[in-house]
């Protein structure tokens, strides 16, 4: 995109926007409010600028397991 760039911001330590910043103007605009989310990494734009693509992080965890007479 040529007159600028999306981003996403933290307004507070929880609450996430999309934001535009206009190279032009230097302004900076809230484009969708995304409310309490954890994102991972990955971060799209359509071209016709209608569409965007993120992750994010639903949990974290792992498992442990054990395995006995492993050869």
């Amino acid at each position: 995109m040529d007159d600028g760039i999306y981003f996403i911001a933290y307004r507070d330590r929880t609450q996430a926007e999309i934001r535009f910043f206009n190279f032009a103007t230097r302004a900076e605009r809230v484009v969708q409010a995304l409310g309490q989310v954890r994102f991972s990494s990955g971060f799209a734009v359509s071209p016709d600028r209608k569409t965007f693509l993120y992750s994010l992080v639903e949990g974290a965890g792992s498992d442990l397991m054990m395995v006995e007479n492993f050869r």
